[in-house]
């Protein structure tokens, strides 16, 4: 089996008027998830064109689409913060610039095995899932 990375790349909402920075504080319902871990996502699509067509049609639509999708749901692009000099609860922030992971690649792996309603190694899906970005400093 091999994968080939096609493209990684951030994806920000495109620039708003206004603050640089928005602050969401978390409520209870919020601290419920922190246990879980952060949530890594595959989605696997088959798609009967070209790759030339991929990369230089779909790629790009899909890329602006979540752009503008962002930009109504900017806590999405946000980074979970806990200040240490203030009230010091978490909170959701928004710094113009903080921006959604996203990665395409493609494998020669059989697509009917990946998607299929049947048991199957974990171990499969590694190559699959993108590395989390290091934790920043809160204050920085």
């Amino acid at each position: 089996m091999t994968s080939l990375l096609i493209e990684q790349c951030q994806v920000a909402p495109p620039p708003r008027g206004g603050a640089d920075e928005l602050t969401l504080p978390l409520t209870y319902f919020d601290h419920m998830w922190f246990g879980f871990g952060y949530i890594r996502r595959i989605l696997f699509y088959k798609l009967p064109i070209s790759k030339l067509d991929f990369v230089q049609t779909i790629i790009p639509t899909l890329k602006r689409s979540l752009s503008l999708s962002l930009k109504h749901y900017t806590p999405l692009a946000s980074n979970i913060a806990c200040p240490l000099n203030s009230s010091g609860y978490p909170e959701l922030r928004y710094v113009t610039g903080d921006s959604v992971s996203i990665t395409f690649t493609e494998t020669d792996m059989d697509f009917n095995h990946l998607i299929g309603n049947h048991p199957r190694n974990a171990k499969d899906f590694y190559p699959f899932i993108p590395q989390s970005a290091q934790p920043k400093d809160a204050d920085s």
